[in-house]
């Protein structure tokens, strides 16, 4: 008698059952990669914005990756923007980008730059009177959570921090007018203010997420794109890896929550099985139980198709 094989995991699987920096990623305090904020530089001349970028590196393997910047009108809305391929070599590098300013563009010159896990909001030197804001935080939110966005404001120029802006973050789905969930802080004498904002049991996909910064009767507004993402994680396994036919296979998962690890009630999973050749032999949805666990049993005919299969939750 031939052995049937299949492939299963006793793997930790993501799962997106309900739900989501730019402003929004992790800032990670000993990156090999670092732009220096506070060093960018922004000009203009001939109907271009001259920016430019000091970056430090401190590995022997070159870094690949993209950079993007945006002309923002006074609405804070992107009208041109640029993106570009980055390679830097260990040490210290200068990146020079420029930036067409759109034929009849009146508003005073707002670049936003966003570079993996942040964005910075910048003004030429000359408006020194005018805010800047430095924005980071993730771009997933894991639903039933809570995200936290920083926030630092300061004086363009002398990068001088502005302590006591209201800063407040909204989340918004499409185009509707009312928040799904907020959040608002003060900043502090660093000119930074950590937002919590709670994420709700939100459906999978992308939302807008609005950062408010009232400072010193200067009120500035900022858009971003979040991803929701399943607060959810499954456990998938069977009682052994070999089978052979007319056998049952007895599947078990157990659903909890990815941050938590509390298990999931009463959420429907559905279990599939696919033979050797991609087919499909079974489905069978059913609730979890109060410990966040379905279990189902495959019998097996005496011919069937042999090879690896694969489980699925």
């Amino acid at each position: 008698m031939r052995t049937l094989r299949f492939s299963y995991f006793w793997l930790l699987i993501g799962f997106m059952l309900a739900l989501g920096g730019d402003i929004f990623y992790p800032a990670t305090p000993e990156a090999a990669i670092q732009l220096d904020g506070q060093a960018i530089q922004l000009t203009t001349q001939g109907g271009m914005v001259a920016i430019t970028l000091p970056f430090a590196y401190n590995q022997s393997e070159p870094f690949v990756g993209d950079i993007s910047v945006s002309l923002l009108n006074k609405s804070y809305e992107s009208v041109a923007e640029i993106f570009k391929k980055l390679f830097i070599v260990n040490g210290k590098q200068a990146e020079q980008i420029a930036l067409p300013i759109p034929e009849g563009f009146q508003d005073p010159v707002v670049v936003r730059i966003d570079f993996q896990d942040q964005t910075w909001i910048k003004r030429p030197r000359a408006a020194s009177a005018e805010q800047e804001i430095h924005i980071i935080g993730q771009r997933e939110w894991v639903s039933g959570t809570q995200a936290v966005v920083r926030v630092i404001v300061s004086r363009s120029g002398k990068n001088t921090p502005i302590e006591n802006a209201v800063v407040k973050a909204e989340l918004f789905q499409g185009k509707e007018t009312t928040a799904r969930t907020q959040g608002q802080a003060l900043s502090d004498s660093q000119g930074a203010a950590a937002v919590t904002i709670p994420v709700p049991d939100l459906a999978k996909g992308d939302y807008t997420l609005k950062i408010t910064v009232d400072a010193q009767n200067q009120k500035k507004e900022i858009t971003s794109t979040v991803s929701i993402v399943p607060g959810t994680k499954i456990f998938l396994v069977t009682d052994k890896p070999v089978y052979q036919p007319n056998q049952v296979m007895h599947l078990r998962a157990l659903a909890a929550h990815k941050s938590t690890g509390e298990p999931l009630a009463e959420k429907e999973i559905t279990l599939e099985v696919y033979d050797g050749k991609g087919n499909k032999v079974f489905k069978e949805t059913q609730p979890t139980s109060e410990f966040g666990i379905v279990s189902a049993d495959f019998q097996l005919a005496d011919e069937v198709n042999q090879g690896d299969y694969t489980i699925k939750a």
